[in-house]
C-alpha cells in the first residue's frame, strides 16, 4: 500500500497511510502532489478510480473521487484562486480533463477532447505569471482561467512536465515559454 511523507530538514521521516478511496489497495502518492494554499498536501490516490487525498500536516485524510472510472490525476498544482487545480487521463483516453477541487472538497472539471485518431495526453499544469493556469495537451501548451476559460497558445510540441521557473517563464521539456502576451517561443 502506498504511503506519503513528509521528511524535516534534520532528516526525521513520518509516513501516513492513506485510506484507499475505492476499496481497492491505494496508489498512496501517486505520480502527483503539491502543497495546497490551505496548508495541506494534496495528492493522487485510487486504484479504480480516480480521486484526490488531503493530508493535514497531523497525518488526518479526507479523499474525494473524481468519479471517472480507470482515470488517473497527471499532476496537480496549487491555484492562484485558493484552490488546488488538477490534470487528468480519463480512459479510453479520448477525453482529458483540466479541474479544480476547493479546500472543502467541491469539484469543478473542464473535459478537452482529444483531436480525430489522438489518445489523448494531459500533462503538467502550473500557474503561470498572468494567473492562469497552464497546461500540456496533446504537444501544445494551453492554458484557462481560473473562471474556466480555455485557450491554445503554442502549436508545438512540448513534453508533458510543466513548471514555472524562478525567471517568471514556463519550462517544458526544455524548453522556456514567455507566458505574457503573446507567449513567443525563445
Amino acid at each position: 500500500m502506498g504511503q506519503v511523507g513528509r521528511i524535516t530538514p534534520a532528516g526525521l521521516v513520518t509516513e501516513f497511510t492513506p485510506p484507499s478511496p475505492d476499496n481497492g489497495p491505494s496508489l498512496g502518492a501517486g505520480n502527483a502532489i503539491t502543497a495546497g494554499p490551505d496548508g495541506n498536501i494534496w495528492f493522487a490516490t485510487g486504484s479504480l478510480t480516480a480521486a484526490i487525498t488531503r493530508v493535514t500536516p497531523d497525518g488526518r485524510f479526507a479523499t474525494f473521487r473524481l468519479g471517472d472510472i480507470l482515470g488517473s490525476v497527471n499532476a496537480l498544482t496549487a491555484g492562484p484562486d485558493g484552490n488546488v487545480w488538477f490534470t487528468e487521463s480519463v480512459y479510453p483516453f479520448t477525453v482529458d480533463k483540466v479541474g479544480r477541487i476547493t479546500p472543502s472538497g467541491q469539484i469543478t472539471s473542464w473535459s478537452i477532447p482529444a483531436p480525430p485518431g489522438v489518445r489523448g495526453s494531459i500533462g503538467g499544469i502550473t500557474v503561470g505569471l498572468d494567473g492562469n493556469l497552464w497546461f500540456t495537451h496533446d504537444g501544445t501548451l494551453a492554458t484557462i482561467t481560473p473562471a474556466g476559460a480555455l485557450r491554445d497558445h503554442v502549436a508545438d510540441t512540448v513534453g508533458n512536465a510543466l513548471t514555472t521557473g524562478p525567471d517568471g517563464n514556463l519550462w517544458a521539456s526544455g524548453r522556456r515559454f514567455d507566458p505574457r502576451p503573446a507567449c513567443q517561443r525563445t
